[in-house]
């Protein structure tokens, strides 16, 4: 698919840059005609990697940098969120089936929602980077409908000015 192709953003370490992301997010957005639902997915999960990596990765130390990297795959999109941490083992994540669970870690209930809201997660070995996978073929539906519907309604305007023009 063409398109943006790959493109990062690296930020200090801190919540007050997400604004960032979201205009990076929204350039992308708008350049693949991505609709609201998928958008907020996409964010939401962002968020809560990009605060992962802020709170677990970088320890909080704004004088390190995370980076947010877009790549345009033949299956969709991947959005790989990395910091600049030491790494976690990342099998050790407990499962959370449940968002409201009392009993359950913030950071289980953040990848809670990370895992329900994309199409699949990978990690690098060290555990320092996040691959959110959004798989296009699901985003673009809508879009696909509204182009053959507008196709359709373009080459009925044809057909209908064309036997106008045989009446004449």
């Amino acid at each position: 698919m063409n398109g943006l192709g790959n493109k990062e953003i690296k930020l200090k370490s801190s919540l007050k840059n997400f604004h960032l992301i979201e205009q990076f997010v929204d350039e992308i957005s708008d350049f693949y005609h991505i609709n609201n639902t998928y958008y907020g997915n996409i964010l939401v999960a962002i968020y809560e990697a990009f605060e992962n990596a802020i709170n677990h990765g970088n320890q909080d130390d704004e004088s390190r940098t995370i980076t947010v990297r877009f790549q345009n795959e033949p299956y969709g999109f991947d959005f790989i969120i990395t910091d600049e941490g030491k790494g976690f083992n990342y099998k050790k994540i407990p499962e959370v089936d449940n968002y409201f669970d009392k009993n359950k870690k913030k950071e289980s209930k953040g990848f809670f929602l990370i895992r329900t809201l994309t199409d699949g997660i990978e990690f690098n070995e060290k555990g320092n980077e996040i691959k959110l996978i959004f798989k296009i073929s699901s985003i673009n539906k809508e879009l696909s409908i509204n182009r053959i519907n507008s196709l359709n309604e373009y080459n009925q305007d044809i057909i209908n000015v064309n036997q106008l023009k045989k009446q004449e």
